[in-house]
Protein backbone atom coordinates (compact mmCIF):
# COMPACT_ATOMS: atom_id res chain seq x y z
CA UNK A 1 0.00 0.00 0.00
CA UNK A 2 1.21 3.50 -0.86
CA UNK A 3 -0.17 6.88 0.20
CA UNK A 4 0.35 10.04 -1.90
CA UNK A 5 -0.89 13.58 -1.51
CA UNK A 6 -3.04 14.88 -4.42
CA UNK A 7 -3.11 18.53 -5.35
CA UNK A 8 -6.59 19.98 -5.85
CA UNK A 9 -8.93 22.83 -5.08
CA UNK A 10 -10.75 23.34 -1.83
CA UNK A 11 -9.83 23.68 1.79
CA UNK A 12 -9.16 20.02 2.60
CA UNK A 13 -6.12 17.95 1.65
CA UNK A 14 -6.64 14.99 -0.70
CA UNK A 15 -4.61 11.83 -0.53
CA UNK A 16 -4.45 8.79 -2.81
CA UNK A 17 -4.12 5.32 -1.35
CA UNK A 18 -2.84 2.68 -3.77
CA UNK A 19 -2.92 -1.02 -3.14
CA UNK A 20 -0.57 -3.09 -5.24
CA UNK A 21 0.17 -6.77 -5.13
CA UNK A 22 3.89 -7.46 -5.23
CA UNK A 23 5.67 -10.58 -6.31
CA UNK A 24 7.62 -12.66 -3.83
CA UNK A 25 10.86 -11.22 -5.12
CA UNK A 26 9.67 -7.70 -4.52
CA UNK A 27 8.48 -8.53 -1.02
CA UNK A 28 11.76 -10.17 -0.25
CA UNK A 29 13.88 -7.36 -1.58
CA UNK A 30 11.51 -4.64 -0.33
CA UNK A 31 11.57 -2.76 -3.69
CA UNK A 32 8.46 -0.61 -4.38
CA UNK A 33 7.22 0.89 -7.70
CA UNK A 34 6.09 4.50 -7.71
CA UNK A 35 2.72 5.35 -9.50
CA UNK A 36 2.51 8.86 -11.05
CA UNK A 37 -1.20 9.74 -10.84
CA UNK A 38 -0.68 13.24 -12.26
CA UNK A 39 0.76 11.86 -15.48
CA UNK A 40 -2.12 9.39 -15.80
CA UNK A 41 -4.69 12.10 -15.23
CA UNK A 42 -2.97 14.37 -17.74
CA UNK A 43 -2.94 11.59 -20.35
CA UNK A 44 -6.60 10.89 -19.71
CA UNK A 45 -7.43 14.57 -20.08
CA UNK A 46 -5.48 14.68 -23.34
CA UNK A 47 -7.37 11.66 -24.65
CA UNK A 48 -10.70 13.19 -23.66
CA UNK A 49 -9.79 16.49 -25.30
CA UNK A 50 -8.88 14.61 -28.49
CA UNK A 51 -12.15 12.71 -28.43
CA UNK A 52 -14.00 15.98 -27.82
CA UNK A 53 -12.21 17.58 -30.76
CA UNK A 54 -13.11 14.64 -33.01
CA UNK A 55 -16.73 14.79 -31.83
CA UNK A 56 -16.85 18.52 -32.48
CA UNK A 57 -15.43 18.01 -35.98
CA UNK A 58 -17.98 15.27 -36.67
CA UNK A 59 -20.75 17.48 -35.34
CA UNK A 60 -19.58 20.40 -37.49
CA UNK A 61 -19.48 18.15 -40.56
CA UNK A 62 -22.96 16.83 -39.78
CA UNK A 63 -24.29 20.37 -39.37
CA UNK A 64 -22.76 21.40 -42.70
CA UNK A 65 -24.30 18.37 -44.39
CA UNK A 66 -27.67 19.15 -42.82
CA UNK A 67 -27.41 22.76 -44.02
CA UNK A 68 -26.60 21.52 -47.53
CA UNK A 69 -29.52 19.11 -47.46
CA UNK A 70 -31.77 21.88 -46.16
CA UNK A 71 -30.69 24.18 -48.99
CA UNK A 72 -31.34 21.42 -51.53
CA UNK A 73 -34.76 20.76 -50.00
CA UNK A 74 -35.54 24.47 -50.11
CA UNK A 75 -34.47 24.66 -53.77
CA UNK A 76 -36.56 21.56 -54.55
CA UNK A 77 -39.52 23.13 -52.77
CA UNK A 78 -39.15 26.31 -54.83
CA UNK A 79 -38.99 24.23 -58.02
CA UNK A 80 -42.08 22.35 -56.89
CA UNK A 81 -43.90 25.62 -56.27
CA UNK A 82 -42.88 26.86 -59.72
CA UNK A 83 -44.01 23.59 -61.31
CA UNK A 84 -47.30 23.83 -59.43
CA UNK A 85 -47.85 27.37 -60.72
CA UNK A 86 -47.06 26.24 -64.27
CA UNK A 87 -49.41 23.29 -63.86
CA UNK A 88 -52.15 25.58 -62.62
CA UNK A 89 -51.56 27.90 -65.58
CA UNK A 90 -51.62 24.93 -67.97
CA UNK A 91 -54.83 23.73 -66.35
CA UNK A 92 -56.43 27.13 -66.92
CA UNK A 93 -55.28 27.10 -70.55
CA UNK A 94 -56.59 23.56 -70.94
CA UNK A 95 -59.92 24.59 -69.50
CA UNK A 96 -60.06 27.50 -71.93
CA UNK A 97 -59.20 25.20 -74.85
CA UNK A 98 -61.83 22.74 -73.63
CA UNK A 99 -64.45 25.48 -73.67
CA UNK A 100 -63.40 26.45 -77.20
CA UNK A 101 -63.56 22.81 -78.27
CA UNK A 102 -67.02 22.53 -76.77
CA UNK A 103 -68.12 25.56 -78.77
CA UNK A 104 -66.54 24.22 -81.96
CA UNK A 105 -68.08 20.81 -81.32
CA UNK A 106 -71.51 22.38 -80.92
CA UNK A 107 -71.07 24.26 -84.19
CA UNK A 108 -69.77 21.11 -85.85
CA UNK A 109 -72.75 19.13 -84.58
CA UNK A 110 -75.08 21.77 -85.97
CA UNK A 111 -73.32 21.63 -89.36
CA UNK A 112 -73.44 17.84 -89.23
CA UNK A 113 -77.17 17.92 -88.60
CA UNK A 114 -77.62 20.29 -91.53
CA UNK A 115 -75.46 18.07 -93.73
CA UNK A 116 -77.42 14.99 -92.65
CA UNK A 117 -80.65 16.74 -93.56
CA UNK A 118 -79.25 17.75 -96.95
CA UNK A 119 -78.01 14.20 -97.54
CA UNK A 120 -81.40 12.78 -96.66
CA UNK A 121 -83.09 15.28 -98.98
CA UNK A 122 -80.71 14.42 -101.80
CA UNK A 123 -81.11 10.68 -101.23
CA UNK A 124 -84.89 10.98 -101.30
CA UNK A 125 -84.71 13.11 -104.43
CA UNK A 126 -82.40 10.69 -106.21
CA UNK A 127 -84.50 7.68 -105.24
CA UNK A 128 -87.82 9.24 -106.29
CA UNK A 129 -86.91 11.07 -109.49
CA UNK A 130 -87.34 9.52 -112.92
CA UNK A 131 -84.09 11.15 -114.02
CA UNK A 132 -81.10 8.83 -114.13
CA UNK A 133 -78.05 10.44 -112.51
CA UNK A 134 -74.62 8.85 -112.28
CA UNK A 135 -71.67 10.49 -110.48
CA UNK A 136 -68.13 9.33 -111.31
CA UNK A 137 -64.74 10.63 -110.19
CA UNK A 138 -61.86 11.72 -112.41
CA UNK A 139 -60.83 8.06 -112.87
CA UNK A 140 -64.40 7.20 -113.91
CA UNK A 141 -65.01 5.26 -110.71
CA UNK A 142 -68.63 5.22 -109.59
CA UNK A 143 -69.37 7.56 -106.66
CA UNK A 144 -73.16 7.65 -106.52
CA UNK A 145 -76.12 6.85 -108.72
CA UNK A 146 -79.91 6.87 -108.75
CA UNK A 147 -81.98 3.72 -108.95
CA UNK A 148 -83.30 4.79 -112.34
CA UNK A 149 -79.88 4.93 -114.01
CA UNK A 150 -78.76 1.87 -112.05
CA UNK A 151 -81.11 -0.24 -114.14
CA UNK A 152 -79.64 1.12 -117.38
CA UNK A 153 -76.06 0.30 -116.26
CA UNK A 154 -76.98 -2.81 -114.24
CA UNK A 155 -75.57 -1.32 -111.03
CA UNK A 156 -76.07 -2.28 -107.38
CA UNK A 157 -74.95 -0.47 -104.23
CA UNK A 158 -71.85 -2.66 -103.92
CA UNK A 159 -70.59 -1.28 -107.26
CA UNK A 160 -69.72 2.11 -105.73
CA UNK A 161 -65.98 2.64 -106.18
CA UNK A 162 -65.70 0.40 -109.22
CA UNK A 163 -64.80 1.75 -112.69
CA UNK A 164 -67.66 2.37 -115.06
CA UNK A 165 -65.70 0.68 -117.88
CA UNK A 166 -66.46 -2.81 -116.55
CA UNK A 167 -70.25 -2.39 -116.70
CA UNK A 168 -72.50 -2.96 -119.68
CA UNK A 169 -75.25 -0.43 -120.36
CA UNK A 170 -78.51 -0.27 -122.26
CA UNK A 171 -77.21 1.98 -125.07
CA UNK A 172 -75.29 -0.30 -127.45
CA UNK A 173 -74.69 2.39 -130.06
CA UNK A 174 -73.02 4.76 -127.59
CA UNK A 175 -69.39 4.78 -126.43
CA UNK A 176 -70.09 6.42 -123.08
CA UNK A 177 -66.58 5.78 -121.72
CA UNK A 178 -64.95 7.54 -124.68
CA UNK A 179 -67.37 10.47 -124.38
CA UNK A 180 -66.65 10.72 -120.65
CA UNK A 181 -62.90 10.78 -121.23
CA UNK A 182 -63.28 13.54 -123.82
CA UNK A 183 -65.38 15.63 -121.44
CA UNK A 184 -62.75 15.23 -118.72
CA UNK A 185 -60.08 16.30 -121.19
CA UNK A 186 -61.89 19.22 -122.85
CA UNK A 187 -64.33 20.15 -120.05
CA UNK A 188 -67.03 20.58 -122.70
CA UNK A 189 -70.37 18.88 -121.90
CA UNK A 190 -71.86 16.35 -124.33
CA UNK A 191 -75.62 16.37 -125.01
CA UNK A 192 -77.29 13.94 -127.40
CA UNK A 193 -80.33 11.79 -127.92
CA UNK A 194 -79.66 8.08 -127.62
CA UNK A 195 -81.71 4.95 -128.24
CA UNK A 196 -81.94 2.27 -125.60
CA UNK A 197 -82.10 -1.47 -126.15
CA UNK A 198 -85.83 -1.21 -125.40
CA UNK A 199 -86.28 1.09 -128.40
CA UNK A 200 -86.98 4.18 -126.33
CA UNK A 201 -85.32 7.53 -126.87
CA UNK A 202 -83.36 9.20 -124.07
CA UNK A 203 -81.57 12.47 -123.61
CA UNK A 204 -78.06 11.86 -122.30
CA UNK A 205 -75.82 14.56 -120.89
CA UNK A 206 -72.23 14.16 -119.70
CA UNK A 207 -70.90 17.23 -117.90
CA UNK A 208 -67.96 18.06 -115.60
CA UNK A 209 -68.59 17.87 -111.86
CA UNK A 210 -67.52 21.25 -110.49
CA UNK A 211 -67.04 22.09 -106.83
CA UNK A 212 -67.81 25.45 -105.25
CA UNK A 213 -64.09 26.24 -105.69
CA UNK A 214 -64.57 25.59 -109.44
CA UNK A 215 -62.34 22.53 -109.41
CA UNK A 216 -63.21 19.44 -111.47
CA UNK A 217 -63.86 16.33 -109.38
CA UNK A 218 -65.26 14.00 -112.01
CA UNK A 219 -68.40 13.86 -114.15
CA UNK A 220 -72.18 13.87 -113.87
CA UNK A 221 -73.98 11.61 -116.36
CA UNK A 222 -77.73 12.14 -116.67
CA UNK A 223 -80.19 10.05 -118.64
CA UNK A 224 -83.78 11.27 -119.20
CA UNK A 225 -86.55 9.27 -120.85
CA UNK A 226 -87.95 12.22 -122.75
CA UNK A 227 -89.56 11.15 -126.03
CA UNK A 228 -91.04 7.70 -125.52
CA UNK A 229 -90.93 4.91 -128.12
CA UNK A 230 -88.82 5.17 -131.25
CA UNK A 231 -91.84 5.09 -133.61
CA UNK A 232 -93.57 7.79 -131.61
CA UNK A 233 -90.43 9.91 -131.75
CA UNK A 234 -90.30 9.50 -135.52
CA UNK A 235 -93.91 10.63 -135.89
CA UNK A 236 -93.28 13.66 -133.66
CA UNK A 237 -90.22 14.54 -135.68
CA UNK A 238 -92.31 14.50 -138.90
Amino acid sequence: MSVYPVSGTGKGTLIAILFKEHSEQTEQTGIREKYDINQTAAQRITDLEHELQVSQNDLRTTIEELETVNEELQAANEELLTANEELQSSNEELQSVNEELYTVNSEFQQKLDELTTMTNDLSNFLSSTMIGILFVDSQLNIRKFTEYVGREFQLVNQDVGRPIQIFAHSFPEEDIVSDAQNVLKNLVPVDREVIGMNGRFYTMRIAPYRTTENSIRGLVITVIDSLGEGSEHTENAQ
